[in-house]
């Protein structure tokens, strides 16, 4: 019986759980293989209101995980102190951009994830040329391809074979939202107010990338219209990003928030919205659903986003989800409709639920990921 080979994550959130699909999958990661550690710096945590310092975070984690302990380390600067391992694995270019020179030095394979955002951007010269590098190295293994234009880009440029390719189109999201929705006061049977929410992290000025600004437009209209609806937008916006006009009581900010927060929000709502736009960001794009879109999705809440790359693979338009155009009117005519047929609104959310989880369930999503883990060590 062989020794279990040792395989180092590289991360820059973990154990924080501000994000929660790199919670989920590393901590799957620590419960299914022995031999693997998790080695973290922290540069975001001030951008996302995260006070408590790293030791802090660790030993929380080492609590609720005590088998665990030992696992979770702070990445320290310096080749002398770069970890030691038989393989290493990171999520994002940007994360394999910062490693790459120490994992080569170590001379041993790597493999990363490349979600939308974190470097991945199209026709940008800089980010280019790292893509080459980083797939051109003699150490590089497999890569996770997450959207098919990931996927199709990559092999467009000639930068690997499609052998080094795992696609695995979504992302992984963590545990606690497959659990069963508790019962929900739905629009037009338990309430009056239909509560829509809008949960993303402000990457732009106005938050055009995620369609923030087209929330705020809405607003308006289904406000001067009469509609009895109120917003909830959970991220980094705040009441005096836009004018909201006569639509500004009925917005509520929450802020950056932890996972432990959403079930009892998602509880509470009844449809979210994500209208988002790519390439605000100069060659960047958001994936299909987002992972807040997904959340909310497997907790019953009813889906209009907008999929303007034609992404969907798995969400029937109109009977999963609304598929929308990135525009105001758009957005506002599906809304009308929605409210006007809380029975429909509502028969959506549970017929969304059925989807994602069959999209995003762990045998899908993680299962993959540790078959490739397992195989990575030469």
């Amino acid at each position: 019986m062989g020794t279990e080979p040792t395989i180092a994550v590289l991360d820059d959130f973990f154990p924080y759980k501000l994000s929660a699909f790199r919670y989920e999958e590393f901590h799957s990661y620590l419960d299914a293989m022995p031999g693997l550690s998790v080695h973290a710096i922290w540069p975001h945590l001030r951008k996302y209101g995260e006070q408590r310092a790293p030791a802090e975070a660790i030993d929380e984690y080492t609590r609720e995980h005590p088998s665990h302990a030992g696992r979770v380390r702070p990445l320290v600067r310096g080749e002398d102190q770069f970890p030691y391992a038989d393989a290493y694995y990171t999520i994002f270019l940007s994360n394999i951009r910062v490693h790459l020179l120490s994992i080569e030095a170590r001379r041993r394979p790597f493999a990363f994830t490349m979600y939308p955002g974190g470097g991945f951007c199209i026709d940008v010269p800089d980010w280019d040329q790292c893509m080459e590098r980083v797939l051109g190295s003699p150490y590089f293994r497999k890569v996770i391809a997450t959207q098919p234009i990931i996927r199709d880009y990559i092999l467009a440029k000639g930068y690997c074979g499609p052998e080094k390719i795992l696609y695995i189109p979504g992302g992984v999201i963590h545990r606690s939202a497959f659990e069963p929705p508790p019962p929900k006061p739905r629009y037009g049977m338990a309430k009056a107010a239909l509560d829509i929410a809008f949960v993303a992290a402000k990457y732009t000025p106005i938050g055009a990338d995620k369609g923030y600004d087209l929330l705020v437009e809405a607003a308006k209209v289904l406000v001067a219209l009469g509609v009895d609806v109120r917003f909830h937008v959970v991220g980094g916006f705040d009441p005096d990003l836009l004018d909201l006009g006569a639509a500004g009581p009925r917005f509520r900010f929450y802020g950056y928030r932890p996972r432990e927060f959403f079930r009892q929000f998602y509880s509470l709502m009844d449809m979210v919205v994500a209208p988002t736009r790519p390439f605000i960001i100069q060659g960047g794009f958001d994936g299909f659903p987002t992972a807040s879109c997904v959340e909310a999705g497997l907790q019953s809440v009813a889906l209009l986003l907008s999929d303007p790359l034609n992404f969907n693979s798995f969400l029937s338009d109109g009977d999963d989800a609304i598929i929308v155009k990135p525009e105001r009117d758009d957005i506002v005519a599906h809304i009308l409709r929605l409210a006007q047929d809380p029975a429909r609104l509502a028969a959506i959310g549970e017929s969304g639920r059925i989807a994602l989880t069959a999209a995003f369930h762990r045998d899908v999503q993680i299962e993959p990921r540790l078959a490739m883990l397992r195989e990575l060590p030469d």
